[in-house]
């Protein structure tokens, strides 16, 4: 009985130690609690982030900035890149009005309790709480219509359910833009509130 007990200790306490890791790159842990067709419901704990937003009416035209800025907040404070990149795209008023685009990386764990400000003011850090998501996952070099389709997907399957924030959604890659195959990549849409400790 003892020996069980040991070897149960250490399990845990190299599951808590190693993390969540992509290809060397450091990612955010969550738990997954339901698992749907096509989808699933994860729980987030709290997490750090950097982010910039702007608006526009093509986030092509936006995204090679916004990535720019932000790699070079990690760069200038030593630290390789992390993963997912997160990119928020809020619901439009209309077909060809702009809309507000963010992107987001995942803040290295060691710089969460104290991440140092940019020197940049379109870089904001956002301390995100504890929060849940409905998440899609599907591989390949997803082209911008084919983001739109798996967004549209996983709308279309949460459309009955009245807990879904669905005003925004995340489009999140895992993998380098020079990597070809064996991508991940995800849709993630919030769930507004959390009723549980």
């Amino acid at each position: 009985m003892r020996f069980c007990i040991i070897i149960s200790l250490a399990i845990l306490q190299v599951s808590v130690t190693l993390g969540c890791v992509r290809r060397g790159a450091e990612c955010p842990d969550y738990d997954v609690i339901n698992v749907f067709h096509g989808y699933e419901e994860r729980e987030y704990p709290p997490t750090t982030w950097i982010m910039t937003s702007a608006q526009g009416t093509n986030h092509s035209e936006l995204g090679s900035k916004f990535y720019t800025k932000l790699r070079s907040y990690l760069k200038g404070l030593s630290f390789n890149m992390t993963t997912p990149v997160r990119t928020r795209f809020d619901q439009r008023t209309c077909p060809t009005c702009a809309s507000t685009y963010s992107m987001f990386f995942f803040l290295p764990k060691a710089l969460h309790k104290d991440p140092p400000k940019p020197l940049d003011p379109s870089v904001k850090v956002l301390v995100e709480p504890k929060t849940r998501y409905f998440v899609s996952v599907f591989d390949g070099f997803a082209s911008s219509q084919d983001w739109v389709r798996q967004a549209d997907k996983l709308v279309l399957k949460l459309e009955e359910r009245n807990d879904v924030e669905k005003s925004f959604y995340y489009k999140v890659m895992y993998d380098s833009p020079r990597r070809r195959s064996n991508r991940r990549n995800e849709i993630w849409m919030a769930i507004k509130k959390i009723n549980h400790n």
